[in-house]
């Protein structure tokens, strides 16, 4: 009797243990990880075996849906329902922007606050020009782009344009002369593409701002990319803009002839998102930025990217194909918000790998080097990493807070990645020969996996700080300059943990 009992309980004990890990393993509830693991056997044995039906139903009971493969809209999301911020996303400006160039021709980020600076001498400033080229059909957007100079301002007019043929950006700009298209406020136009793919810009220095640009293809599979910038399209500025219903609404990639490259683009201020998942075994990413250098991506709004085919995984946006350098920062992204289900990834450098052929070096050796991931707020990617590392090699990933999603991958020996200053709600892992230097994280992997709770414990719903004690000045040291989600100034000597400067009392990002 006493045996039985003892074994009883020392099984109970060895299933407790093995449930725990198995929880602190995928940081997910356990029941979730075992029904995917199990279910398909359980459910083959049933079949099997009919006339024991009832000795599977204990077990059957306790298995759990795997949302992986099933998805569902979340009926009370809004604009309202989460925190939103003046700093991430497209805004009302008062009159045009400037693009404000280095002078070597790299673009450089404008829609933040001042305080951050630039160390960057004979920063060139450019305006689109005060006569500007009205169109009010698609037919005069493709002529008036087909006939666009160094300097030209193709403005359109106020309305909804329906477009069912590719608008193609050949000319090149100057950084004196960038090629500006754009609407005169957010809202004023809406764009509706009914083509695989919207602008393609082959030419330097164009500016596309302030458009609403929405994919009505029929079938998913047809409305691939609302700006496919490619071959010697250096320097393109794609910024407060919305964009919505494509599969991947920012390509870039090389062209045929590969001695000209689309490097040191700016994606800024825009608003990324899909009404539904894409019924599509095509790829599905967002931001989708392959073998150029340079890219920045600031200060945007990506949320709802899920696959409902294939194999189901989408990203929020990643940089890869043996691309140099490349910015993510002071992004929000929320790969959950109005929809649920699949597998999302927040922000990547490498993503799924790349094609040889697609390359930059026709390799791919390392899929990004030297990539820097700051000051962004990633959350509510329950099935997946909110940052993924894969074969990326110096990569630096600081100041960010990674919320309700499973951590952080380092993947592969290619990796190399030094994680500091972060809060990270799950773990950070190292696989298949990855490596990564962590320091001054706030992470709890144990905390995370049973409780849900690390971000929770230090922020408030609309991100205000409810412990500031355990992230005020209690970062490692920053170069001088860099600013915060909020466009502030990072303390370099004592920064907070995390992506708010003053580790604080509140924060810029208020819920409206």
């Amino acid at each position: 009797m006493w045996l039985g009992a003892g074994l009883a309980g020392l099984g109970a004990v060895v299933v407790a243990a093995f449930a725990l890990w198995t929880q602190h393993q995928f940081q997910e509830p356990f029941l979730r990880t075992w029904s995917r693991a199990l279910g398909p056997e359980l459910a083959w044995q049933r079949a099997k075996y009919p006339s024991i039906d009832w000795a599977f139903a204990i077990p059957a009971a306790l298995m759990v849906e795997d949302d992986r493969r099933s998805f569902s809209l979340v009926e009370s999301a809004g604009e309202e329902a989460f925190p939103l911020s003046d700093h991430v996303g497209p805004r009302a400006v008062a009159g045009p922007l400037p693009v404000r160039y280095t002078a070597e021709g790299v673009p450089l980020p404008v829609l933040r606050a001042e305080a951050e600076g630039e160390a960057f001498e004979g920063v060139i400033e450019s305006l689109p020009s005060a006569s500007a080229i009205p169109v009010s059909s698609d037919k005069e957007l493709a002529a008036a782009m087909s006939k666009a100079q160094p300097g030209d301002h193709i403005l359109l007019l106020p309305g909804e344009y329906l477009v069912t043929r590719n608008l193609y950006a050949n000319a090149d700009g100057t950084p004196r002369q960038p090629v500006f298209l754009r609407a005169a406020q957010p809202g004023d136009v809406t764009i509706r593409f009914r083509t695989s793919e919207g602008f393609i810009v082959r030419g330097a220095h164009w500016v596309i701002e302030n458009l609403t640009i929405e994919g009505v293809c029929g079938i998913d599979h047809w409305c691939e990319h609302a700006v496919h910038v490619v071959g010697g399209a250096r320097s393109t500025v794609i910024r407060n803009n919305v964009v919505r219903n494509f599969n991947a609404p920012i390509k870039v990639n090389l062209g045929r002839d590969r001695s000209r490259t689309p490097d040191y683009g700016l994606i800024e201020g825009n608003r990324f998102s899909n009404d539904r998942p894409r019924q599509t075994s095509r790829p599905v990413t967002l931001i989708d930025i392959v073998a150029a250098d340079g890219w920045r991506v600031a200060s945007n709004f990506i949320a709802d990217f899920a696959k409902n085919g294939g194999d189901h995984t989408s990203y929020a946006a990643f940089i890869k194909g043996a691309s140099r350098g490349g910015v993510f920062e002071r992004n929000l992204v929320m790969c959950e918000w109005k929809h649920r289900g699949g597998v999302r990834l927040g922000l990547s450098l490498g993503g799924g790998g790349t094609a040889d052929y697609a390359c930059r070096d026709r390799q791919c050796a390392v899929e990004s080097d030297g990539a820097i991931i700051r000051n962004n707020i990633i959350m509510n990617c329950p099935n997946d990493v909110g940052i993924y590392l894969n074969k990326a090699a110096n990569a630096v990933v600081h100041n960010n807070l990674v919320a309700g999603t499973m951590g952080i991958d380092a993947r592969f020996a290619e990796t190399d990645a030094y994680i500091f200053n972060n809060i990270i709600d799950g773990r950070v892992r190292k696989r298949d020969g990855g490596t990564a230097t962590l320091e001054a994280n706030l992470l709890s992997p144990w905390r995370a996996a049973l409780l849900q709770k690390v971000s929770r414990g230090v922020f408030e719903s609309d991100f205000s700080a409810a412990d500031a004690s355990a992230i005020a000045g209690k970062g490692r040291a920053l170069p001088s300059g860099l600013a915060d989600f909020c466009g502030q100034p990072h303390n370099a000597a004592r920064p907070a943990i995390g992506p708010f400067a003053l580790g604080g009392k509140s924060s810029c990002v208020q819920a409206r």
